[in-house]
């Protein structure tokens, strides 16, 4: 995205200086610039294309992400508990759960675009507003802002990794007949709630429920371990007793 931008404004804002020299600048008038008005049309028709382009490279990155879990959730089992369960849930009911997490992903995505689009025309008219034009000031601040929304789609990319990954390993014990779990934090000072930690006012509180037993049906406020916007807890799925009684003494 970022350069679809300096493709296409970069090259307009040294002409722009020249154009709009005489102070003040009219803010109407480079609000209805043709030249403008043409540039962020061609961004934004950049960025739908980008996105189409994009979507089965998102569905395949997921895909890989989705079996490479799936490996991993049944490793721990096997680890924790001597088992291997891979017989016992041969076919994974998760279709139309890895679906609807494509689908997010791609809204995020989209979202991501528009925001940082209404970004570059913030910043570009931003001068104006005080009655004159920079064009090296404006390439400047533009460069900021790229900056911080790749910072932001790496937080992004972070969470709904780890979004995916809590629900899909919730729906896959679920499969196995494992209703209940145990709240597990990630026991560090960026727990929420913690209160020698980072964040001891948080609600609600990750770091109250380590430990505590709930349902994968009607989880507490903001939902199971992982669902919650940047949580990184997890669930410790309690076995039922049919499959815990095949696990070696």
């Amino acid at each position: 995205m970022s350069l679809i931008v300096k493709k296409h404004l970069f090259n307009l804002l040294p002409t722009l200086d020249d154009k709009y020299e005489i102070k003040p600048v009219d803010l109407s008038q480079m609000k209805n610039d043709d030249e403008v008005l043409g540039v962020f049309s061609s961004i934004q028709s950049d960025y739908s294309f980008l996105l189409d382009e994009f979507r089965p490279e998102v569905f395949s990155l997921l895909l890989q992400m989705k079996e490479a879990d799936k490996k991993k959730f049944y490793k721990q089992l096997d680890d924790r508990f001597g088992l291997s369960l891979g017989n016992i849930l041969e076919k994974e009911n998760i279709k139309d759960s890895f679906a609807l997490a494509t689908e997010q992903n791609l809204d995020l995505i989209k979202s991501l675009s528009e925001k940082q689009l209404n970004r570059v025309k913030n910043v570009v008219l931003s001068d104006l507003r005080a009655g004159s034009f920079d064009a090296h000031a404006i390439r400047e601040m533009l460069i900021h802002e790229f900056g911080v929304t790749k910072r932001h789609a790496e937080f992004i990319a972070r969470d709904q990794s780890h979004k995916m990954t809590s629900t899909l390993d919730a729906l896959r014990v679920q499969n196995l007949g494992c209703t209940k779990y145990i709240w597990r934090t990630a026991k560090d000072r960026r727990v929420r709630g913690d209160p020698t930690g980072k964040y001891p006012n948080a609600r609600p509180s990750h770091y109250a429920r380590e430990g505590k037993t709930f349902s994968y049906a009607k989880p507490p406020k903001g939902g199971n371990p992982g669902e919650d916007y940047n949580c990184r807890c997890y669930a410790e799925s309690i076995l039922p007793d049919e499959i815990a009684k095949l696990i070696p003494k």
